[in-house]
């Protein structure tokens, strides 16, 4: 969604918002198995992503 806001003019930032999101799943499933709870570390890695500016 930020990729298509953003005119698709910065890819880096999508990327790395889909690899935090995928990184937060699986770091959630080793620590809290697989309960509801991992949305958290999922949404916090896909937001930590976003903060990831590429030049």
């Amino acid at each position: 969604m930020i990729y298509v806001i953003g005119n698709k003019e910065n890819s880096g930032r999508f990327i790395a918002s889909a690899l935090g999101g995928a990184l937060g799943l699986i770091i959630g499933v080793f620590v809290f198995g697989p309960n509801p709870v991992i949305a958290i570390t999922v949404l916090t890695g896909s937001l930590l992503g976003l903060i990831y500016k590429s030049t």
